[in-house]
């Protein structure tokens, strides 16, 4: 069931979707889009646990693909993604991968796996078993009653102490940025659909931080907020304070009034798929 706070369910700002956008534009499926970095040990755990839920909605919501980006890593991710995506299993979700030149981050990945996702709504989730596969039939639920996004979380704030602090703060940074309701929280285990990621993909995306980009959008999307079994962060989770204070500084800079005011009067803007084309190295069939 979705959260029924103030501010949810509702369009923001009282915008409405594009009505130019059909569902019947859009291929019907879904991409578990996951980002790795070293994650080489976890990689089929992960897709056994997505294989228990994997066929019971296929024929609801399409045929779906676990979609791994490897972000630079530096043990036997590759490998075993283009293991992983040679085998023919029946009753597993079959995988595909996208390999980067370098390290950009979690954001960067998540971006370049978005071009890749052909129209399909997508989930987004992490590598480090830490978000719970069971949530992604309601996630599509949630979708296909009109929301853009919806983001998967528990009702109590992941962490203790001073990490619980900083992501009310960035919560609330978020908000003020982009003009969203303070209600909305966001993270890494989220559903957007297939609507949605094609605005992502054809809008300027100066600084890539997917929930900033989607909650900046105009007309804004409708975002809901699903609760979730509480869990803790796995060991991609672990909290560093002077990367969160370089990441608000680097969203003010791009995403504040100002920045979004000048870049209205530049004539090339950066978008989605000018990060993947620097980015991705190789891709598996």
């Amino acid at each position: 069931m979705l959260r029924g706070n103030r501010g949810l369910g509702l369009l923001m700002n009282g915008t409405k979707e594009n009505p130019a956008l059909r569902k019947s534009d859009f291929n019907k499926g879904y991409v578990v889009l996951v980002p790795v970095r070293n994650g080489n040990d976890g990689l089929h755990m992960l897709r056994n646990r997505l294989n228990e839920v994997f066929f019971d909605i296929t024929e609801r919501f399409g045929r779906g693909e676990l979609l791994f980006v490897d972000d630079g890593s530096t043990d036997k991710t590759w490998e075993t993604i283009l293991q992983m995506s040679r085998e023919e299993r029946r009753n597993a979700i079959p995988v595909r991968g996208i390999k980067l030149h370098r390290g950009g981050g979690q954001q960067t990945a998540l971006i370049a796996g978005l071009t890749r996702c052909g129209n399909r709504s997508v989930i987004t989730m992490d590598d480090d078993l830490s978000h719970p596969p069971k949530a992604v039939p309601d996630l599509l639920k949630a979708l296909d009653g009109g929301c853009g996004a919806v983001y998967a979380l528990p009702s109590k704030r992941p962490g203790r102490g001073i990490r619980r602090a900083a992501s009310a703060l960035h919560q609330l940074h978020m908000s003020l940025l982009t003009g969203s309701p303070k209600s909305i929280r966001v993270g890494s285990y989220r559903a957007i659909s297939g609507e949605l990621v094609n605005r992502l993909l054809d809008a300027p995306m100066p600084f890539p931080y997917l929930s900033a980009q989607i909650l900046s959008l105009r007309p804004a999307p409708k975002v809901e907020m699903m609760p979730t079994p509480a869990w803790e962060y796995g060991d991609k989770g672990r909290f560093n304070l002077g990367v969160l204070m370089g990441l608000e500084l680097s969203l003010a800079w791009y995403y504040g009034p100002i920045p979004r005011m000048i870049r209205r009067f530049l004539k090339h803007q950066r978008t989605a798929g000018d990060i993947a084309a620097d980015l991705i190295a190789e891709e598996t069939p």
